[in-house]
């Protein structure tokens, strides 16, 4: 993988340098004409960019373009290094991901058996709880009657809850 990443450097700086030598240095000449009182055409201008006389000057727009090539090429390879990690991420989150969406099917299906199970039971204590109320009026004791009752409103409480997990 470090090969891969140093090619992106060196491509990027030997790009770099050329387009400093071949776009940058011709046209920083044509630029530099443009107010000359001789009128010379761009091609003879672009060509005479390459003479001895001017080298001196393209090495440093070579220098230039290798220095912004090289910058380019570390930027590149920044980008690439965190699109592989965001690709390592992204397939740890999928994994992840899929490992909760099973923990809560099999969630669901505990509750879904524990709601029913427990049903019968709480039909047998409401049951229960309405042949008590059934015995003779006034049997039980003003505190037994207020116990009962609460009782019978936390089991259908108790119902209506597991009502809901059933639904879902």
């Amino acid at each position: 993988m470090k090969t891969r990443r140093n090619t992106f450097v060196q491509f990027y700086t030997v790009g770099g340098v050329l387009m400093g030598f071949l776009i940058l240095h011709p046209l920083s000449r044509i630029i530099t004409t443009i107010d000359s009182p001789e009128k010379i055409s761009a091609l003879l201008v672009i060509l005479s960019s390459f003479n001895r006389e001017h080298l001196i000057m393209g090495l440093y727009f070579s220098l230039i373009g290798g220095t912004i090539g090289i910058l380019g090429g570390f930027l590149q390879q920044s980008m690439v290094r965190k699109y592989e990690s965001s690709l390592e991420l992204i397939k740890l989150l999928r994994m992840h991901n899929a490992e909760l969406v099973s923990d809560v099917g099999n969630r669901q299906k505990q509750v879904h058996l524990f709601a029913q199970d427990i049903w019968p039971t709480l039909v047998k204590v409401q049951k229960g709880l309405d042949l008590i109320s059934d015995i003779q009026p006034g049997s039980l004791s003003t505190r037994q009657t207020q116990i009962h009752e609460v009782t019978k409103e936390n089991i259908e409480n108790i119902f209506r809850l597991l009502d809901i997990l059933i639904k879902k």
